[in-house]
């Protein structure tokens, strides 16, 4: 237990104070780093926190401490490792994809591409249970037009199916229909955050009426296929994955579903005991802050570019975009 004096305050800091301060008791206080834990006098620590430095820590917050440290990508791999062995890339990726769905505008599209049995379908399923369940959609299979048929609210001023899709995640377990993937360019690409789409509705005896569809927000899409060939214009809209093979991931892989079929009981109380809660808990703290905007320092990320791709192509347009959602991510 931590011991606090009646005039002191335990604070926890969210932002750096790169300088040492003389405290109200006349004792020398810091530096402090984002993440670091103190005992202050109470006037200081007011100050800090009126100024949004630090956060009052109480018996009623301190098991919230977890989900607001700052966590390491390597952290973040350890707890996914639980229930995912190796990708370390991919499970890193798939998690921030989900992620970027609280941003406003910074959310990014995954396809894993992958032959039977390798796990493609896996890797998105294991991750998506640390997400709030109103917030993804899965889907096996659809149609072209029952995408848009099947779900949404008429609006009477706008005459159309309103289709909200913001701060959501969309995991294809399957490929889509080609011409599905087709209509969907436009979503996954980010034109605009509302896109009105005109489709045909059959009605009996009424033959063909026009029925106006506008998609609202911009969600994190996952593709989940066996199929390796991929038309241009989905590569350009995706980050292409590919689960390892390898047989230490196969063999540790294994042993991890011996033991979900043969005591399940026994599997989900080792995952009651790790970190996956408190990840769970900082999803939700996330989600909760509703972010707007986050700021990239843009002239590092695009000279680190340039130099590495000193040879542009137009895709190149669209995979900056990309670099720039992943940092967000880590952001």
């Amino acid at each position: 237990m931590v011991k606090i004096k009646e005039n002191q305050l335990l604070v926890f800091f969210i932002k750096d104070v790169k300088e040492k301060i003389i405290g109200s008791d006349g004792a020398e206080y810091g530096p402090f780093k984002v993440g670091d834990i103190a005992k202050l006098p109470r006037s200081n620590a007011a100050l800090f926190v009126e100024k949004c430095y630090c956060r009052i820590i109480t018996k009623k917050n301190i098991h919230k401490l977890e989900s607001i440290k700052p966590m390491s990508i390597k952290e973040l791999q350890e707890i996914l490792e639980t229930t995912v062995k190796h990708d370390d890339i991919n499970k890193v990726l798939t998690f921030f994809c989900m992620l970027t769905a609280y941003t406003e505008d910074s959310q990014f599209n995954l396809s894993f591409r992958a032959p039977s049995s390798t796990g493609k379908s896996y890797i998105p399923l294991e991750i998506m249970s640390l997400f709030p369940k109103e917030d993804v959609i899965l889907i096996a299979y659809s149609s072209p037009t029952s995408f848009y048929h099947d779900s949404g609210e008429w609006d009477k001023e706008k005459k159309c199916i309103i289709i909200n899709l913001e701060r959501k995640i969309i995991i294809f377990l399957d490929q889509p229909h080609d011409q599905l993937l087709m209509r969907l360019r436009p979503l996954l690409s980010h034109d605009q955050k509302e896109l009105l789409y005109k489709i045909t509705d059959k009605k009996e005896r009424k033959g063909l009426r026009t029925k106006n569809v506008l998609i609202r927000g911009f969600p994190s899409v996952i593709f989940c296929t066996g199929s390796l060939k991929a038309d241009e214009q989905e590569v350009t809209r995706n980050i292409l994955l590919s689960p390892e093979t390898t047989q230490e991931k196969i063999r540790e892989s294994l042993y991890l579903k011996a033991l979900r079929e043969g005591d399940p009981y026994k599997f989900q109380e080792k995952l009651k005991n790790s970190k996956r809660d408190l990840l769970a808990q900082r999803i939700v703290e996330i989600k909760k802050t509703a972010i707007s905007k986050i700021l990239v320092d843009s002239d590092y990320v695009y000279g680190k570019f340039v130099k590495k791709y000193p040879k542009l192509k137009p895709k190149h347009m669209r995979d900056l975009g990309r670099i720039f959602s992943i940092i967000k991510g880590i952001a």
